[in-house]
């Protein structure tokens, strides 16, 4: 949900395991070890530690935290946006449970990445009957010829 992708990593039984592991692969990593989270960076084979007691990034051999035992390693990656294919605006007539006319105008995008496709309620009105709804009709007919 936050434009990432994640990829679970094996671990070492240490934070100094892992981080031996980790060492020869550039990325960024979240490390969880005993009752704690660690950001970790892997840039050149220099390895940068960042967590809330360090609040900077410093180099991971000035950690304290060496000898505890690794939980779980993810590898993060920024997703790359989603590249919009379409959009359209769709009218949509139906009835509501107490009879009346509901008009909506819903608007879709549809994109590279499926499961980013979404739909948005524009507009929605309702009207008393098809009288109504003929008349809206027209009016928007009428509306269009003069531009």
């Amino acid at each position: 949900r936050m434009g990432f992708d994640c990829e679970a990593i094996p671990t070492a039984s240490t934070l100094y395991g892992t981080l031996v592991r980790l060492a020869p692969r550039d990325g960024l990593y979240i490390v969880s070890v005993t009752g704690h989270f660690i950001a970790i960076e892997v840039a050149d084979h220099h390895i940068y530690f960042c967590d809330n007691h360090t609040k900077e990034p410093m180099p991971a051999a000035s950690s304290a935290r060496l000898q505890q035992q690794c939980k779980a390693v993810h590898r993060v990656e920024k997703r790359r946006d989603p590249v919009l294919l379409s959009t359209e605006i769709v009218p949509d007539i139906g009835r509501d449970s107490d009879g009346k006319i509901v008009v909506r105008l819903i608007q879709y995008f549809v994109y590279d990445i499926e499961k980013w496709n979404k739909d948005i309620l524009i507009v929605k009105f309702k009207l008393d009957g098809t009288y109504e709804l003929n008349k809206f009709i027209n009016s928007l007919s009428d509306q269009a010829e003069t531009l």
